[in-house]
């Protein structure tokens, strides 16, 4: 570990001493003089040319490499999803999503990796918030209820047959997507 850098256990936070935080600054040019420093001070700050250099330099190049990064994501996104194959796979995803957003954000949390799809996939078709924070939220009740109410009765009544509270789990995630579209379809 180098010097100056706290903790033994795996993190993605890092404690940092001054002196390993300002090495961090070390090839960013200083654009201010101290003059320039003195000036900028506020009453009673103690501000000086050392401070700007050991703390401040390296948070703008922690914020500039940031900044990069961000747009470089944002481009590497734009020329994968500019494909005709992406293009056509978002414009799936948006209709399903117009014509079942529902039932794919409730079914979605039943599903192991689903929630993570459905999620994923209504922001990046930027399906509506406020639709998907509502459907989410009974989708998480009834995530909730069912789990709970699966384990309850499940640690009852399937102690010694683990098949059937499996069968069980898989009947009820089903019903309650087929009921979803069931409802789904009689509006129209």
């Amino acid at each position: 570990m180098p010097n100056g850098v706290q903790g033994s256990e795996p993190s993605p936070y890092v404690e940092l001493d001054r002196a390993a935080w300002a090495e961090l600054g070390e090839h960013v040019q200083q654009p201010l003089s101290a003059e320039e420093i003195t000036r900028l001070r506020g009453l009673g700050d103690q501000l000086d040319l050392d401070e700007v250099e050991q703390v401040y330099l390296p948070l703008s190049r922690l914020l500039s490499l940031y900044a990069v990064s961000v747009r470089d994501l944002h481009g590497a996104q734009e020329r994968f999803l500019r494909g005709d194959r992406s293009r056509r796979a978002l414009d799936w995803a948006t209709r399903q999503l117009d014509e079942r957003g529902g039932t794919v954000v409730i079914a979605a949390r039943y599903v192991p990796g689903g929630r993570t799809a459905a999620t994923f996939t209504a922001g990046l078709t930027h399906y509506p918030y406020a639709r998907f924070a509502a459907f989410d939220a009974v989708a998480a009740l009834s995530w909730a209820a069912y789990g709970s109410v699966l384990g309850y009765f499940g640690g009852r009544f399937f102690h010694d047959h683990a098949w059937a509270a499996l069968l069980l789990a898989f009947g009820v995630a089903g019903a309650v997507t087929l009921s979803i579209e069931g409802v789904r379809r009689l509006r129209r």
